[in-house]
């Protein structure tokens, strides 16, 4: 952990430093957003879940064990988890069908079309993860969407590398055939 962060933490648990709380949310803000974006493809949305995800990691900030995994581990483990939450969520089917429905009212036929396509496409593959066994869709996930490295995502886990590698590469598998069963 490096000097600033680890300085940032302890003032937060230890004294509730709301400046603190916000310098540690500016260091790590930009990449759990593009995190939860390259999920869901809509900015309101990776918006909401990025602010959910600092409100969950500032809450339970007291609890990081840096024994255990690197801050930023650990902050990627709370982001990769709302994402499973929210994608798996009642909620999240009932807005994907009131958007898409908005869409098709008040937009362009040929932007709606580029559109629909688009987040149709980050539907089926966030499906296709999602309907994977919990381990394989944070390894998926990790590693997709967080650019992480097998190594990074195996301390994230707590699990040997190449137990990731053969979990990653088996999921990739399973989706490859869905993917192509439910294409035709």
């Amino acid at each position: 952990m490096n000097r600033l962060e680890n300085k940032l933490i302890k003032r937060i648990v230890r004294k509730n430093d709301k400046q603190a709380a916000n310098e540690l949310v500016r260091l790590y803000y930009q990449s759990v957003y593009t995190y939860v974006y390259k999920q869901t493809i809509d900015k309101e949305l990776a918006l909401d879940l990025t602010q959910e995800i600092f409100i969950q990691m500032l809450g339970s900030l007291h609890t990081f064990n840096v024994e255990k995994a690197s801050f930023t581990t650990w902050l990627h483990r709370i982001a990769t988890n709302r994402s499973i939450d929210y994608f798996r969520s009642t909620y999240h089917k009932y807005e994907k069908h009131r958007v898409e429905v908005q869409e098709q009212m008040f937009t362009k036929f040929e932007d709606t079309a580029l559109l629909i396509e688009r987040k149709e496409e980050a539907e089926a593959l966030n499906a296709l993860i999602a309907s994977l066994d919990t381990t394989s869709s944070q390894i998926v996930r990790l590693k997709s969407f967080a650019d992480a490295t097998f190594l990074e995502v195996a301390a994230s886990l707590e699990m040997k590398e190449s137990t990731v590698k053969s979990k990653y590469y088996a999921a990739l598998r399973v989706m490859k055939k869905r993917w192509e069963e439910n294409s035709n």
